[in-house]
């Protein structure tokens, strides 16, 4: 197994890193040796294992500091509310001005 000082290791992580379709490695299968696809191929599954270990911490984090979906919507519907209750009691306080502008008792 290569290590990152082997002499093709760093233009063989660069190739894996700009190409993600069997395609595209479909022309060295012939051409390269049993060891070197099972280093790329090795190197495929390390960027990925890494890829996702990362995209699973930054969704931990994101739970922890934003709650799941059930918070999210409770705080989207509370915060609805409060909005329509602080709007609903402005015009109220406006209505009452009014009122009392014509003398009218309520």
């Amino acid at each position: 197994m290569w290590d990152s000082q082997h002499a093709r290791y760093q233009s063989m992580l660069a190739f894996c890193r700009e190409h993600n379709k069997i395609e595209e490695y479909r022309p060295y299968f012939e051409k390269r040796s049993d060891e070197e696809m099972c280093n790329i191929a090795i190197t495929l599954c390390h960027m990925t294992d890494r890829m996702l270990s990362s995209y699973i911490k930054k969704l931990e984090k994101d739970f922890v500091e934003n709650g799941g979906i059930k918070e999210r919507m409770y705080n989207a519907r509370t915060g609805y509310r409060n909005t329509v209750v602080e709007q609903l009691k402005a015009e109220i306080a406006r209505l009452k001005s009014l009122l009392d502008s014509h003398g009218i008792k309520y």
